[in-house]
């Protein structure tokens, strides 16, 4: 991933710890750069080399864009956020931001820069999509992702909240297709998403009719058991139905990160369901987000519990962790789910096309969101 990129006038590589000193000077020397960023200027040498080492552990990929002319930086684009597959689903796709300093802009550098990028992701990592936000006040930059291919997927709303104020932010998302006006074949992926936590098993919730426990590998048998009753009841969730109990722990009880909760959902000691709260992302930069995502499932018999179950661990994620927002991503085919999500005051954002590579079958996602303050409001 390591390789160095070359256009006509430019050439990009990834910038290494010790180059903080002059990404810093060139951040700061244009603050009015920040505007529409997520960080706020002044920014310190020891900021960029802490924001830096991040990306860097996360497996993010941040290119330092230089002039072949005379070696001049001018800019940087990176691609974080990599996710190759999900369970039994690909994904294969990761995250772009960008900028670059106002000396050098309308020279067209940025689009120089973006295409490059964006072809070397799909023809060398072999991604099938790659995502772009923007401040929606940032039409400049909505403009460049848009000559590129780009295609909005919409807006999430109050989704940074720097130095006091709420910004929204427009979505974008860049098919394979979209780049090359073609259907291209795509590598398949070996690589996947490494889910071996267990969540805390401390965490319990309970409702009127429901009781939420998290999932513990000694739980395998009891799901294994509800599940063989619905064949087929793996349409529309990230995993094929699993064969063993094994499987069960792989695909179903174990988390990607630590503070991921996932819940076995019970009715009278009956495992009915299950509902994951995820990807917690308290802040970026100088931006506040603390948001995460949510998704769940309720085997047939039990589904008029739906939206008990969806209040609860709403209510969870508002009152109890205080987050301004919660996200929930859903098969754009699955019409059960969407009817609980919209009884609840969830806003959708968009649909996410070609979002998941399930059987060798392609599946949109459509994207919810709910803010803390529409919850408050129901």
């Amino acid at each position: 991933m390591n390789q160095r990129i070359e256009t006509s006038r430019l050439y990009l590589r990834p910038l290494q710890i010790e180059e903080s000193p002059f990404i810093t000077e060139v951040m700061n020397t244009y603050p009015e750069m920040s505007q529409w960023m997520t960080w706020s200027p002044p920014q310190t040498e020891e900021q960029v080399k802490k924001s830096l080492k991040k990306q860097l552990d996360e497996g993010s990929i941040p290119y330092g864009v230089f002039l072949k002319s005379d070696d001049s930086f001018i800019g940087r684009i990176t691609l974080r956020n990599f996710v190759w597959a999900e369970r039994d689903a690909q994904k294969t796709s990761a995250f772009l931001s960008f900028w670059v300093s106002p000396e050098f802009g309308g020279k067209g550098y940025g689009t120089e820069l973006l295409e490059v990028v964006c072809r070397h992701a799909f023809e060398k990592l072999h991604l099938r999509k790659i995502f772009a936000g923007v401040f929606v006040q940032n039409i400049p930059s909505q403009k460049l992702l848009e000559k590129v291919g780009f295609k909005e997927i919409g807006v999430s709303h109050k989704h940074y909240l720097k130095e006091g104020i709420e910004y929204d932010s427009a979505r974008y998302e860049l098919l394979v297709e979209d780049f090359f006006g073609k259907k291209v074949a795509i590598p398949s992926q070996k690589k996947k998403r490494i889910f071996h936590h267990v969540s805390d098993k401390s965490v319990t919730l309970k409702t009127k009719n429901l009781e939420f426990r998290t999932l513990q590998e000694e739980d395998s048998k009891i799901v294994f058991d509800a599940l063989q009753e619905f064949p087929g009841f793996d349409t529309y969730v990230m995993w094929n139905m699993p064969q063993n109990k094994e499987e069960v722990v792989e695909k179903i009880i174990k988390t990607r990160d630590l503070p991921d909760l996932n819940f076995g959902v019970y009715q009278k000691d009956q495992f009915i369901g299950r509902v994951i709260i995820r990807n917690f992302r308290f802040s970026q930069e100088s931006a506040l987000k603390n948001s995460a995502f949510i998704s769940f499932w309720v085997l047939p018999p039990y589904e008029k519990y739906s939206l008990e179950l969806l209040t609860e661990i709403c209510r969870y994620g508002f009152k109890d962790r205080k987050l301004r927002k919660i996200f929930a991503p859903i098969f754009a085919e699955n019409v059960r789910v969407k009817n609980v999500i919209n009884q609840l005051p969830f806003k959708p954002v968009g649909r996410l096309r070609n979002h998941y590579l399930k059987n060798e079958v392609e599946h949109d996602s459509l994207r919810y969101e709910i803010l803390a303050e529409d919850w408050d409001n129901k």
